[in-house]
């Protein structure tokens, strides 16, 4: 039997003022004192979010995610041209929490990672807060934020079990409510548990609503040295029989495979040689030990599906799925990694499950999206502002768009002239635009440090979804007018 809601006041004040007597402890995370909190709307539902590490749209599908992909192709939507601004984890990550692009919301690496976010105090957790919403992260957070506040929670959190530093499939580290502890068991299903916990805890009829964010380490490398089968820097799949279904699985061999001529793309690309069979085996092991770590992912989401129908919230429930990022499986010789703005990396899987289901059967969202858009969704559904105060004066200005019209069978804004940028300085320092048709690229530096002259990539997704084709190299297609229009659209919304 869950507590009236004076009752969870009385003890999330409690808890706040316990936390803050530890004098050896650095100081608490900031967060939105309940007496403070608005009374939410009544039709506001809850929101789950449910994130994965690394996660390809090739691996999103009834074969290796049934119970997943089955929830979202029967009763929800499926976004087809979800997109990573940018790919890469924390800088993706960052987008989700703020509704803003990279270079807006400040960070663009890895590391420093969390230090670099703009106004770290104003994010998705305390608008929801603010607007009535009991709040829970479990699982990883955004790189290097232990720095910053060592196991106490971040802003905006009123359950907090993070991952602390690289997150490990064993063998791991969390903050237990600022507590550290190294829990037994797999990551991703102590997770699932931690998370169908929380939703327990937190629902009835006299409860506000939540907003959950269950974000595994799933199906991200781990570092060398794992047991076999999956030895190496491979994803750590939960126990044999995971792995057993996927031990001869083909890996996939995309037009962009291997790519026969790389000369029209940047250094570090074109200076690749061509696989041998001992690199295609490494980059086999690693997709089939990928399929692997995926299974308990599955399983997870049914298990905090579960705890939402035993209590009742399913029906009042948003539901999104979604990867921080995609990965390369060999396409254009890249044998692994992020970061550069080529399909396998920038595409993400994305789903939905509104409240009561989709209004239509086996949904399908066409129009260009991005992990950006999805604060702006939860807000809208939430009836809440990007506001960190009462007043509305300390506001963030989203770039990201609300799906909930497209979600509810409303025609798009801007869907097809939409342009997302994408920007990114770790490793390979570029600004991007994607639109839905074609992709842009200028690129600063790379692996190898600045490049001697500005390299510029453009593709057509429409003719060449596999990016074989650099349009600026080739000089084909009316490149040059075609580069110089969204130059300037990549200018215009890089201000």
């Amino acid at each position: 039997m869950n507590p009236p809601r004076s009752l969870l006041i009385v003890a999330l004040t409690a808890a706040l003022i316990l936390t803050a007597c530890g004098s050896d402890d650095p100081p608490p995370a900031q967060t939105v004192p309940v007496a403070e909190r608005e009374e939410p709307a009544r039709s506001a539902p809850n929101i789950v979010v449910v994130m994965t590490d690394d996660q390809t749209t090739s691996t999103f599908n009834s074969e290796v995610m049934p119970y997943t992909y089955g929830l979202f192709e029967d009763e929800g939507v499926i976004a087809t041209e979800a997109i990573a601004s940018p790919p890469l984890c924390c800088p993706a990550r960052a987008g989700f929490l703020t509704g803003q692009y990279a270079h807006n919301h400040g960070v663009t690496t890895n590391d420093p990672g969390y230090q670099s976010l703009k106004d770290p105090e104003n994010t998705l957790p305390v608008w929801l807060q603010r607007a009535g919403y009991k709040t829970g992260l479990i699982g990883k957070y955004l790189s290097n934020y232990e720095l910053v506040g060592d196991a106490q929670p971040a802003p905006g959190w009123d359950r907090w079990f993070s991952i602390m530093g690289y997150a490990g499939y064993q063998d791991f580290e969390v903050s237990d409510d600022g507590e550290r502890i190294r829990p037994d068991g797999y990551a991703s299903t102590v997770l699932s548990e931690q998370a169908a916990d929380f939703v327990a805890d937190s629902a009835g009829d006299d409860e506000p609503p939540f907003f959950l964010w269950l974000a595994y380490n799933a199906p991200h490398t781990v570092a060398p040295g794992s047991a076999e089968p999956c030895s190496g820097a491979s994803p750590q799949p939960e126990n044999a029989a995971d792995y057993e279904p996927f031990a001869a699985a083909p890996l996939p061999e995309p037009a962009s495979f291997d790519e026969a001529d790389i000369s029209d793309k940047g250094r570090w690309v074109s200076r690749r040689r061509p696989f041998d069979a001992a690199d295609i085996a490494e980059i086999t092991q690693r997709w089939r030990c990928t399929l692997a770590s995926l299974q308990s992912v599955d399983r997870g989401v049914e298990t905090v599906v579960d705890a939402l129908e035993q209590s009742g919230e399913l029906n009042e429930t948003l539901i999104v799925y979604l990867s921080d990022n995609g990965y390369f499986f060999g396409e254009h010789r890249l044998p692994e990694d992020k970061r550069l703005p080529y399909e396998p990396a920038l595409r993400i899987p994305m789903a939905f499950l509104p409240p009561g289901g989709a209004e239509q059967e086996g949904g399908e969202l066409s129009t260009l999206t991005s992990n950006v858009d999805l604060a702006a969704t939860f807000l809208d559904y939430a009836g809440a502002q990007p506001c960190a105060d009462q007043a509305g004066t300390d506001c963030r200005a989203l770039d990201g768009l609300s799906q909930r019209p497209a979600l509810e069978g409303a025609e798009q804004p801007r869907a097809g002239d939409r342009a997302i940028p994408i920007s990114l300085t770790e490793s390979f320092t570029y600004d991007a635009i994607r639109t839905p048709g074609y992709l842009y690229m200028e690129l600063r530096a790379d692996r190898d440090g600045e490049l001697p002259r500005r390299g510029a990539e453009l593709y057509d997704l429409r003719a060449d979804p596999d990016q074989l084709e650099n349009l600026i190299a080739t000089d084909r297609g009316g490149s040059a007018a075609l580069r110089k229009r969204l130059a300037r659209l990549l200018d215009r919304e890089l201000r």
